[in-house]
């Protein structure tokens, strides 16, 4: 329903105007207050309709750098995924803070 409702809604918009972005955020607070946050995207734009079965959401209707995310498998979707980005952004984050926690002691 809400894929139907966005094709309606940019069906007279062009292509150069459709853009769009998967985005997703990761909080971590730690019990002394320090916290951090990440943000992971996966850019890309808005078919003109459904292309593809694969995935969920918007997936059949978004168009990433590798191509339309409903034709992708699941590898190719892993490597450009805006949570695993944000993961990966996570991880390397974590480590810095554990680091800088290792100096301090």
């Amino acid at each position: 329903m809400n894929i139907k409702k966005l094709l309606f809604n940019l069906k007279d918009v062009k292509k150069p105007d459709r853009t769009a972005r998967f985005v997703s955020a990761v909080a971590c607070v730690f019990p002394s207050g320090k916290n951090f946050v990440v943000e992971g995207t996966c850019e890309g734009y808005i078919l003109d309709e459904k292309c593809g079965t694969n995935g969920f959401g918007y997936d059949p209707v978004f168009c990433s750098k590798l191509g339309p995310v409903g034709l992708l498998t699941a590898a190719q979707k892993d490597s450009i995924s805006h949570r695993g980005n944000a993961l990966k952004l996570f991880k390397k984050e974590l480590e810095n803070f554990m680091k800088q926690e290792e100096n301090i002691c």
